[in-house]
């Protein structure tokens, strides 16, 4: 569990918390928390249209914040997260986080990492995305419980 403060991007920021641990299979669990900014892409349109939604002139409750972080080896830390935001008047916007996101006050969220397993990107032609792909850890490759995941 950890805390993003005014000012900080929430994507980046959960980013940067996954790297510096060299965590590999990470959930998100809960986050509870408000942006001051919202970066989100839509659902992809069935043409292909990618469709954005940027606000900048609002503040919004985190509603929910689900999602997946890896990092391995040389590859660049790689998040697959949603979120669901409620703007001052309640009206929900949700889709897939998009860094620009920024913490009003807090966030304050929770992560898990599956020590038995790594998460993997592989292009996949029929969706057009790097999709996950699950992958066992070898014994070698494993991870003993570490005390400084708290903050």
């Amino acid at each position: 569990t950890f805390r993003l403060k005014p000012g900080e991007d929430l994507k980046r920021g959960i980013s940067n918390f996954v790297s510096e641990r060299k965590l590999r299979a990470v959930s998100i669990l809960t986050c509870v928390g408000s942006l001051r900014q919202i970066n989100i892409r839509l659902a992809t349109s069935r043409n292909g249209t990618m469709r954005y939604y940027f606000r900048d002139r609002d503040t919004f409750e985190i509603v929910s914040l689900v999602g997946t972080f890896e990092s391995y080896g040389d590859k660049p830390t790689y998040g697959h997260v949603h979120i669901s935001a409620a703007d001052s008047n309640g009206t929900l916007v949700g889709g897939h986080l998009m860094k620009g996101s920024i913490i009003f006050t807090t966030a304050e969220i929770t992560v898990v990492e599956n020590h038995e397993i790594q998460y993997n990107r592989v292009w996949d032609r029929q969706t057009g995305f790097n999709e996950l792909v699950v992958e066992k850890r070898s014994s070698a490759n494993s991870i003993v419980p570490r005390d400084d995941i708290l903050q």
